[in-house]
């Protein structure tokens, strides 16, 4: 006996990309312990969240906010991405 599973379709959205790029406080920042705000220049109707690579022990708040590690010199990257979609992002060097 065979069986068959009946499926309904339905649309989805497909993401590709997001609209919109990163922005900050300055494009650069001298060596030192502070902080630098970055925002998002879209509303994004997804949860999202921010990241910070190779840039020492830095670390980014969920609003943006970068604390910086005082040690830290060279470029880092800045990342925005969509939480339940995390290759679909945006990226922003900042030199340190």
């Amino acid at each position: 006996m065979n069986s068959y599973a009946e499926s309904s379709t339905q649309p989805i959205n497909i993401f590709s990309d997001i609209p919109g790029q990163i922005l900050s406080s300055g494009e650069n920042r001298c060596v030192g312990s502070g902080t630098s705000q970055f925002t998002y220049s879209e509303t994004i109707n997804s949860v999202y969240q921010w990241s910070i690579l190779n840039a020492g022990s830095s670390s980014i708040s969920s609003t943006g906010l970068v604390t910086w590690d005082p040690t830290f010199s060279g470029t880092a990257t800045i990342k925005f991405s969509l939480t339940n979609c995390p290759s679909i992002f945006k990226t922003k060097t900042f030199y340190r």
